[in-house]
């Protein structure tokens, strides 16, 4: 499919899902979109879209999912997308957008499920506000430009499956042992962070699985930790390609 997403399409005031992706239409997402106001999903990928967010989106007050990804998108996130308090998925990856992003808006995503912000030109740090998200299932911030260290109120998404960080190479510091006691976690992806340290001591006593894949001294340490330290020290899935592992952690794994 070839052309633009025509202007007219914003006549289509009952449409509740618009889905382009994967084609060859070009332009830039309709400025009187915000008109569309039964929508409840939007997914527009893999297609050479250009220019910036309308600001009219933040009237589509219905929409629970928000998936805009692999387009040429510039400019900043506006602010207006904190009216869409439906919202359960927001995924903006591999843009080129820039600035911060919104978290005074966002915050209001109290529905929020599926946070994906991978590959974009966004700058500043993880703010302390996204603790407030307690929805969130997973998280991804693959090949970020985000800077300084995770905040500890990560501690509070207490329904977080999956966090996403490889690649984010000005994510520093350490884990949290606030996140240990986050008990539905299962993946925790760290690789071509600056995410430094051992891993938490408190990981061991939190109930069920959790695979970490953190940096180790420029090779990457793929980890299961279980409640059940027997069956721990049994696992085979402990690889690494170089670098010693270090402090408790080698001795309760390996020893």
């Amino acid at each position: 499919m070839t052309g633009t997403i025509p202007s007219s399409i914003t006549k289509l005031t009952q449409l509740e899902d618009l889905v382009v992706t994967n084609t060859a239409m070009s332009g830039s997402i309709p400025e009187d979109i915000g008109s569309m106001t039964n929508l409840k999903r939007i997914a527009l990928g893999d297609i050479p879209l250009t220019g910036t967010f309308p600001q009219s989106i933040g009237q589509l007050t219905n929409l629970d999912m928000l998936v805009i990804f692999d387009l040429f998108l510039s400019g900043t996130i506006p602010t207006e997308i904190g009216f869409m308090t439906k919202l359960t998925m927001l995924n903006f990856s591999r843009n080129q957008l820039t600035g911060t992003l919104p978290m005074a808006s966002i915050q209001n995503f109290c529905s929020l499920e599926t946070l994906w912000l991978e590959g974009l030109l966004l700058t500043g740090t993880i703010s302390t506000e996204i603790g407030k998200l307690k929805s969130l299932k997973e998280i991804s911030l693959i090949d970020s430009q985000f800077s300084g260290t995770l905040p500890t109120e990560m501690g509070n998404l207490s329904d977080l499956r999956i966090f996403s960080l490889e690649g984010s190479k000005s994510i520093n510091g350490t884990i949290p042992t606030e996140m240990a006691h986050l008990k539905h976690l299962r993946e925790l992806k760290l690789s071509e962070s600056a995410i430094s340290g051992s891993v938490p001591e408190e990981f061991v006593s939190r109930m069920g699985e959790l695979i970490i894949n953190m940096p180790l001294g420029g090779a990457v340490l793929v980890v299961k930790v279980y409640a059940d330290t027997t069956k721990a020290k049994e696992d085979t899935a402990l690889r690494r390609t170089s670098g010693q592992l270090y402090g408790w952690l080698a001795g309760w794994l390996v020893t």
